[in-house]
C-alpha cells in the first residue's frame, strides 16, 4: 500500500500524525514558534519535577558533545552580555561569602565590619590595598593563624605575604628589625 505524506504529497513513511518525518518537523518548529510561553511554562513544570533526570541527561549530552556545548555556551554568552554579567556578579558574591566563611569562618559581613574599623587600610602598613589582579584594585586578605584557622585582621598583600613568608614567627620578625636597624645607621 502506497502512503502519501498529508502535507507535501510526497511518497513516504507516514508516522501516527499521517506526515512525513520532515513535515512533522517543520510543524513542530512552527507550533513551538507560535506558543512559546505554553512551552516555557509546560518545559518549566517538567523540570522541576524531573530536576535529576534531567541533569543527568544534559550532562550526558555535553560528554558526548563537547564541542558543540562549548560554541553553543559562547553563543550564549555573545547574545546575552546582560545576563552574563548578572549572574557573573551574582556568583562572585556568593562564592566570596561561601570562600570566606570556608577559610576563615567569617561571612562578608563580618569582613565588611572588619574593613569598616580599620578605616579601608592594611592593620600593619596603613595603606590602602594596591595589589590589581585583571585591572581591578584587589580586596584585602584575612589574614589568619593556620594553627587553628581564625581570622585575625586584614592585610594588604604585601604585609600578608611578609607573615607568611616568616611563617608567623615574631622572633624571626624581631632579629629581621633588629637587623635593619642597625643597617640603617651605616
Amino acid at each position: 500500500m502506497t502512503r502519501y505524506c498529508k502535507n507535501c504529497a510526497i511518497e513516504t513513511e507516514r508516522y501516527a500524525s499521517g506526515r512525513c518525518k520532515p513535515c512533522k518537523a517543520k510543524s513542530a518548529v512552527a507550533w513551538n514558534a507560535n506558543n512559546r510561553a505554553a512551552n516555557k511554562i509546560r518545559n518549566a513544570q517538567w523540570y522541576a519535577k524531573n530536576r535529576d533526570q534531567a541533569r543527568k541527561k544534559n550532562e550526558k549530552w555535553r560528554s558526548e558533545n563537547r564541542e558543540r556545548a562549548r560554541l553553543n555556551t559562547i553563543a550564549w554568552r555573545k547574545a546575552n552580555p546582560e545576563k552574563v554579567k548578572e549572574m557573573t556578579t551574582r556568583n562572585n558574591s556568593k562564592n566570596r561569602n561561601f570562600e570566606l566563611i570556608r577559610k576563615y569562618g567569617i561571612d562578608s559581613a563580618t569582613y565588611e565590619t572588619m574593613f569598616t574599623e580599620q578605616n579601608g587600610v592594611c592593620y600593619l602598613c596603613y595603606n590602602p590595598e594596591t595589589y590589581k589582579q585583571k585591572g581591578k584594585v584587589q580586596r584585602l586578605a584575612v589574614d589568619h593563624c593556620h594553627k587553628n584557622g581564625r581570622a585575625r585582621r586584614l592585610l594588604c598583600r604585601i604585609c600578608n605575604t611578609v607573615l607568611g613568608f616568616v611563617h608567623d614567627d615574631p622572633q624571626l620578625l624581631r632579629r629581621m628589625a633588629d637587623y635593619l636597624e642597625e643597617h640603617k645607621k651605616g
